[in-house]
């Protein structure tokens, strides 16, 4: 294949995100149609908060508006309906953030990897039912991890070039943007700290102690930004949702997305040649076991809403109609044990690399985020899975060969199945959105849970 018939074709898979949504988003948006929890939120949470805020321009209150997260998603569409925007144009310009954020995921992983993985990530995330679901209704998530995979593609850089001022600057205010859509987000910042360890710990880094002091710093806006806010809340969440989502930390949460990478991440990683080959090395074997152990010293059942903390999601409703032991469902320690493996498998692959830096500070990336997302008491799939989808095709995708061989290696020839089954999954978690579009109005919140009152329109 030559240069340009490798360009065309690369610039036709970028497209393939672009596709999907022009095909599976945009007609549910014109419709106005509303369905699944994403719709819920739409209109009893996000719809309120941006007419409140809308209200209140150029000051709003910030204090208790009705979000349990940062209002950065919420202003931008506040200032567009003081504009005069319609539902139908907020509801458009929130699903063009989704599509964004998938175009930049399909990006980030073309420029480390090759463009059909790119274009397979890109789409991945985009047609999960969570992204799935906001690119459809007004939803932070999509936005908030726009910035993210930006946040993430700075610190990747740093892992591979080292510290300089383009890629710290990157970092320091793409993190910024995700915690001014999500407080806990505010973990991406540290990227690049861990980007610069992993390259010492590797001996690639000649400017330790500068590198290091630099990094640092790219942390401290986001810490003041987050933490003005908790001096504005007296908590890390508005005193509305502090009852719901700051009650105490969920130790489940890092098992659970261990119990994701098993599932979902094992689909990605398995594209790579070398995946199930290095599946039966020491090291997936130790991770497995490593994985298990922390995985049955957690209560991982289904526990229900609306009072309980594990509950909300695909793998949540699994867990819920299969056998438990001790509060521990069996589905999610076995899945949390094969997401162990996966680590394994990839670390792996990645000992002796040339490219491991990149791989390691990927694979630690998601073990902070695990971790800040423990301080969220609710373990909600929305906030997991979307993370693994972004992380895995970058830890596993900068691994890849810098280039095919003419003759393929048998390995390869195993490639469609890891493939077709995970748009087989995404196709039946997702259905779900479109089965429900068009229902009425989903139950206004229990009397325990915040709903604010938005002025009449």
């Amino acid at each position: 294949m030559n240069e340009t018939s490798r360009d065309r074709r690369g610039l036709w898979l970028g497209l393939l995100p672009v596709f999907a949504w022009l095909m599976a988003v945009l007609p549910v948006v014109l419709s106005g149609a509303i369905g699944t929890a994403s719709g819920w939120d739409q209109e009893y949470f996000h719809r309120p908060v941006i007419h409140i805020l809308s209200a209140a321009l150029p000051s709003p209150s910030l204090v208790d508006y009705g979000s349990a997260t940062t209002p950065g998603y919420h202003l931008i569409l506040a200032v567009l309906d003081r504009c005069g925007a319609d539902d139908l144009t907020l509801r458009l310009v929130s699903s063009l953030f989704a599509l964004a954020a998938s175009v930049v995921l399909a990006r980030v992983v073309t420029r480390l990897s090759t463009p059909a993985f790119g274009a397979l990530s890109g789409l991945a995330f985009l047609m999960n039912p969570y992204i799935l679901g906001s690119a459809i209704h007004l939803s932070t998530d999509a936005f908030a991890f726009l910035f993210l995979i930006l946040a993430l593609a700075a610190g990747i850089d740093i892992a591979r070039d080292g510290v300089s001022k383009h890629s710290a600057a990157r970092g320091m205010v793409w993190s910024c943007a995700a915690a001014m859509v999500r407080q806990v987000l505010l973990w991406c910042a540290g990227v690049g700290f861990l980007a610069v360890l992993m390259r010492i710990g590797c001996g690639q880094e000649s400017r330790r102690v500068r590198a290091l002091c630099v990094t640092a710093l790219m942390n401290l806006p986001g810490v003041l930004l987050v933490g003005a806010f908790v001096l504005l809340w007296e908590g890390l969440i508005p005193p509305g949702f502090r009852i719901i989502h700051g009650s105490g930390l969920n130790s489940t949460t890092p098992v659970y997305i261990l119990a994701l990478v098993g599932n979902w991440g094992a689909l990605i990683a398995a594209v790579h040649p070398d995946f199930f080959k290095a599946l039966r090395s020491r090291r997936a074997v130790i991770c497995a076991i490593i994985a298990v152990l922390l995985a049955i010293t957690v209560k991982s059942s289904y526990d229900g809403p609306h009072d309980g903390i594990r509950w909300g999601g695909t793998l949540w409703t699994l867990a819920r109609y299969t056998p438990q032991y001790m509060d521990r469902s069996l589905v999610v320690v076995l899945l949390a044990t094969c997401g162990g493996a996966v680590i394994g498998a990839v670390l792996e692959i990645a000992k002796g690399h040339a490219r491991r830096v990149e791989c390691y500070t990927a694979l630690l990336a998601l073990a902070l985020g695990s971790l800040a997302q423990m301080f969220n008491t609710k373990c909600f799939e929305r906030y997991a899975l979307p993370v693994v989808l972004i992380i895995l095709p970058i830890a596993i995708g900068v691994l890849f060969p810098t280039r095919i061989e003419t003759n393929m290696p048998a390995s390869r020839v195993r490639l469609g199945f890891p493939i077709a089954a995970l748009f087989l999954l995404l196709a039946v978690a997702s259905a779900d959105i479109y089965v429900r579009l068009g229902r009425e109005n989903p139950p206004p919140p229990l009397p325990h849970e915040f709903r604010p009152i938005a002025p009449p329109r």
